[in-house]
């Protein structure tokens, strides 16, 4: 993200699903996320189990990040976040569930400075596929979980500020344009930089060695709402 002032200011944001099993490949994985995540400002996750958390706290706190905060939830995992410079410490970090999530999904959000203004940044994953039979339902939560976490961080956002909105949203094609669903206000990040094929797919079946099929689709997602004065833009 890039906002222009006097000075040139940008922060990286990343956010990765860490995948809740194979407890023996924890340590390594969690030290790959890591290396992956050091020149962002922001890292968010999703699936952190207590297991893996302690090794991802381990990792990200060696390349230069805060406290790694992670949501309250009544699931087994759930997500985390992160920032380091040029933003500042995280501030104000609290949980909204989802109230009719069956999962134990939920907001986690918390404040943080840069370049002269606030950050606000919100991670989250949204209700997953379950089989076709109860798919509609799925889908259906998932919108209202997306508004929900959007209204959120639009009250959070005040005037001057800049709004994230980072995660997991197992999201496709079916569910239509995840940006239009929640207003103009907000934008997609992959979009707005230029929706470069390259980059598009996050869930990759033909680069993916653990996978055995050649499906592929953009689930997660970066937006973003921008009530700064200098402008920010995702690059």
């Amino acid at each position: 993200l890039r906002r222009e002032l006097k000075a040139d200011k940008t922060f990286r944001v990343v956010s990765y699903n860490v995948w809740f099993e194979y407890e023996r490949t924890f340590a390594a994985r969690m030290k790959a996320v890591a290396a992956e995540a050091a020149d962002c400002g922001v890292a968010g996750f999703q699936e952190v189990t207590d297991d893996s958390f302690a090794h991802l706290s381990r990792e990200l706190s060696a390349k230069g990040f805060g406290r790694l905060y992670r949501q309250r939830s009544t699931a087994p995992y759930g997500c985390a976040l992160a920032v380091k410079a040029p933003l500042g410490e995280l501030r104000g970090v609290s949980t909204l569930p989802f109230p009719t999530s069956r999962m134990g999904r939920g907001l986690l959000v918390g404040h943080a400075s840069w370049a002269g203004g606030d950050v606000v940044v919100g991670v989250c994953h949204l209700e997953s596929f379950v089989g076709r039979a109860e798919d509609a339902e799925v889908r259906r939560e998932r919108k209202k979980q997306l508004k929900l976490a959007t209204a959120e961080l639009e009250e959070r956002c005040g005037a001057g500020a800049v709004a994230l909105l980072l995660g997991d949203f197992n999201w496709d094609w079916r569910d239509g344009d995840a940006a239009a669903v929640v207003g103009p206000r907000w934008v997609d990040a992959w979009a707005a930089a230029g929706s470069a094929s390259s980059t598009e797919h996050t869930y990759d079946g033909r680069a993916n060695r653990m996978l055995r099929h050649s499906f592929q689709n953009r689930y997660d997602r970066v937006l973003v709402l921008d009530r700064s004065t200098g402008g920010a833009r995702p690059t």
